[in-house]
């Protein structure tokens, strides 16, 4: 049989929601988020809603736009300080 592991969520944001968190804070749409990143809106929209997670290359560009860390916008860390 197959072993199932669930992980809690707790009161964590997931990606999306930080990354709408950010785009509200900073008071831009999403139609100039993904102009600045170089990705399409639908693409972004997605992400922001978890339906996907950013390519690599998507995720430095968010990163690096919003002076965030890619640990932070993957959930891996509580600290926005960037690492680079």
């Amino acid at each position: 049989p197959e072993v199932i592991m669930k992980i809690e969520r707790g009161d964590k944001m997931t990606t999306g929601e930080r990354l709408y968190h950010e785009r509200k804070q900073s008071k831009l749409t999403l139609e100039k988020i993904s102009e600045i990143i170089g990705v399409s809106y639908q693409a972004y929209r997605k992400i922001e809603k978890d339906i996907c997670y950013p390519s690599i290359e998507t995720l430095k560009a968010i990163a690096k736009m919003y002076n965030l860390s890619t640990d932070y916008i993957l959930c891996l860390t509580d600290d926005k300080r960037k690492y680079w």
